[in-house]
């Protein structure tokens, strides 16, 4: 797969995407909270579902194939590359 260079919110990908997580914006409580759960950076990660209007976003992990629920908010702080393929 390759790598597109592109750098977007976790909000903007289109469903059943992979991407790779680059930044995770935010405090120090936020990153860790985020590692705390599995997301960190440099993990491939597919968006599952999210939700109309704002809604929550279902988020799996693919190295180990759990899926996290996190808020609009939350999500607008990850910044991913989208991978091609």
């Amino acid at each position: 797969m390759d790598k597109n260079d592109s750098e977007i919110k976790l909000i903007q990908i289109e469903l059943n995407k992979l991407a790779t997580i680059k930044t995770i914006q935010g405090g120090s409580c936020f990153q860790q909270k985020m590692h705390n759960v599995g997301i960190s950076e440099n993990k491939k990660i597919r968006l599952v579902s999210k939700g109309i209007f704002k809604g929550p976003f279902v988020v799996e992990l693919v190295d180990s194939y759990r899926q996290i629920v996190i808020g609009y908010g939350m999500a607008s702080k990850i910044i991913v590359s989208v991978l091609n393929g």
